[in-house]
């Protein structure tokens, strides 16, 4: 079986080992980090924004820190990403937020496409205004539009930075089966977890667990 992520003997940080893993296509893991800084770099390390500072890391058989930017582009296509605070750009509206990165790579129809925000929206239960700024969202709906423009993009590969921190249970709850369920609605998707939380590996017993840091333990 091919697979989504590879990451070879990555290191450069204080108090990390060098760390080793692999996710199939069609998997689900945790990367289990010391603490949240680590969940971010990981994040701009798939999504080719850094390179590594030492190791390798590969995404779709593709180093996506050494591509150009068309090729870029295109493997970012594949990817689905729920960041930390929500990933919203604070000058545009949450309705504007969420259809940008889909005008942007997918075909689709004006109706075609309000339709479905509308769809992903109702998926993660948001119930804040569509036209309102980041600044007067609290953490949750802003995760909420976050991942629902991630839902409209049909990736390949979804990426969940710190998606349960700064939430209550119930929201927690919501977020974590609205993963699971996506994560089986296409074949061979690949849901990554960057997570400081050691609690997350217990709610997704299903997945597999990777250790960032040689003094955490199964």
């Amino acid at each position: 079986m091919t697979d989504t992520l590879v990451l070879e003997n990555l290191s450069g940080w204080e108090e990390i080992a060098p760390f080793n893993c692999r996710v199939p296509a069609g998997g689900m893991a945790v990367i289990l980090t010391p603490k949240d800084e680590y969940n971010s770099d990981l994040a701009r390390l798939l999504l080719g924004l850094v390179l590594p500072p030492q190791g390798r890391v590969e995404l779709f058989e593709r180093e996506p820190g050494r591509l150009n930017e068309r090729d870029g582009r295109e493997l970012r296509r594949r990817i689905g990403t729920v960041a930390a605070a929500g990933g919203l750009i604070s000058n545009l509206k949450a309705w504007e937020n969420l259809l940008l990165p889909t005008l942007y790579h997918r075909k689709l129809s004006r109706e075609t496409l309000a339709s479905a925000g509308r769809a992903a929206l109702d998926r993660v239960g948001y119930q804040g205004q569509e036209m309102a700024l980041p600044g007067l969202m609290n953490l949750f709906q802003r995760k909420q539009v976050g991942f629902a423009r991630a839902l409209l993009l049909d990736p390949d590969l979804m990426i969940y930075e710190s998606l349960l921190f700064g939430l209550n249970q119930r929201e927690r709850n919501l977020l974590l089966d609205i993963a699971r369920s996506f994560h089986g609605e296409k074949a061979g998707r690949t849901s990554l977890f960057l997570t400081s939380d050691p609690g997350l590996p217990r709610l997704l017993p299903e997945a597999e667990v990777h250790y960032l840091t040689k003094g955490l333990q199964p």
